[in-house]
Order: structure tokens, then C-alpha cells, then sequence
């Protein structure tokens, strides 16, 4: 049976940005799994800001299981509406956020997340309680540059997140993106810091081995 994993994208992207995005899950895939999503409409976007983003990604979602969905995987790191689609969904819901902290929870005994804007950071650190995941949590830093900006600054950003990394205290042992639009620096930002033996976690390629794992143990 193939893995059907459903991107769902909270806000409202044009459509290079939309393939764009959810290239980055099909490209961590396995051989097999089917990779498809959609950002909002127009129109979900505009209900999104008044009533809030569960109930246009819970439309959303439920479309797509029924073209078959087997799982869900939410874009964004602050799994925005994960309990409630959770609760009201066949198919299980997999959120980068908890993807990536319960991976590096797992693997580091000390990491850090660097997201993109300031805004996060008290967020990020408020998700990684309410999943019990902030034992090992250390430093919350951010790019200072909004993820609607990353696509066209990307080797600013880079540069931004190295200075950062040079800078963690020397017991962390590996640094999570915690955005999306930054998930696919993790590579070259491993390698600039490989004199500090840091290792740098991609949550998309998490949050799709997860959604695999999920996928396969409800069949």
C-alpha cells in the first residue's frame, strides 16, 4: 500500500512557492510515498485572520483524504492547529514542530533551534513544554529575517545562522531549523560549523519519516 502524505500549508502562497514547499517533503520521501498539498486559498487565508487557521486546514485536509490521504504533515513550525485537526481527522497529523524537537530531544543531551523572527522564539520555547521536550532545549535564536523574505535571502540568512551557531554555548551538540523556509540551510550550515562537532537537524526530513512511520502503523 503507498503512503499518500499530505502537505498542509497554513497560509496562502503563490503558486512556485506552493511546488516549492512541498518539493522539500518529496525529496526526503521514500521510494514509493506520494507527496502532494496545497497552501490555502485566497478566500481560506481571509477566514484565517478573523476565526483563526484550524477550521480552513481541517477543509483542506478533509479533502485530501478524500483523493486518499493516508497522513498529514503540517508546514510549519508551530503546529498551528495540530490537536484540534488531530481529534477530527482519519488520518494522523504529523507537525514539523514536534517532529523536529522530539527527534533532537532524542538525539542531543543539549540543542538549541534557530527560527526566523523574534516573534517565534517565545513560542517555540512554549511548544517545547507543552510536549514536555524542553529538558535539553538550551538557546532559542532567531535570523531576524521574516519567512516571507527567506526564499530571495538565503545566503544572508546563511551567514546569519552560522554567526549564531559559532556563538551556542560549547555543551550543544546539535541545532534544529526551527522554520521551515530555513530547513533546507541545514547542510551547508553543518558544514561551516564542523570544528564545533555541531550537527544541524532538517525537521522537514523528520517530519516525513515521521508521517511515514505514522502512515504505515495505521494501515
Amino acid at each position: 500500500m503507498n503512503i499518500r502524505a499530505n502537505v498542509l500549508i497554513a497560509v496562502h502562497l503563490p503558486q512556485w512557492w506552493e511546488d516549492m514547499a512541498i518539493e522539500r517533503y518529496r525529496k526526503h520521501a521514500a521510494t514509493g510515498t506520494i507527496v502532494s498539498g496545497s497552501s490555502l486559498s485566497e478566500a481560506q487565508a481571509e477566514r484565517s485572520l478573523r476565526d483563526g487557521v484550524e477550521a480552513p486546514l481541517l477543509d483542506s485536509a478533509r479533502c485530501a483524504e478524500e483523493t486518499g490521504a493516508s497522513v498529514h504533515i503540517l508546514d510549519c513550525f508551530s503546529d498551528p492547529g495540530m490537536e484540534y485537526l488531530a481529534s477530527r481527522l482519519n488520518a494522523p497529523v504529523v507537525g514539523v514542530g514536534h517532529a523536529g524537537l522530539l527527534y533532537a530531544h532524542g538525539m542531543f543531551r543539549r540543542f538549541a533551534v534557530i527560527s526566523s523572527e523574534w516573534a517565534t522564539v517565545d513560542e517555540i520555547r512554549s511548544h517545547a513544554l507543552s510536549y514536555d521536550l524542553d529538558v535539553r532545549l538550551g538557546a532559542v535564536e532567531c535570523v531576524g529575517i521574516s519567512a516571507a523574505e527567506l526564499p530571495t535571502r538565503q545566503e544572508e540568512a546563511l551567514s546569519r545562522l552560522t554567526k549564531i551557531g559559532q556563538a551556542l554555548p560549547s555543551d550543544t551538540e546539535g541545532i534544529i531549523m526551527g522554520c521551515t523556509e530555513l530547513a533546507e540551510l541545514a547542510v551547508p550550515l553543518e558544514a561551516r560549523l564542523k570544528d564545533q562537532q555541531i550537527h544541524v537537524v532538517n525537521p522537514i526530513a523528520v517530519a516525513m519519516q515521521f508521517a511515514e512511520m505514522r502512515s504505515l502503523n495505521t494501515c
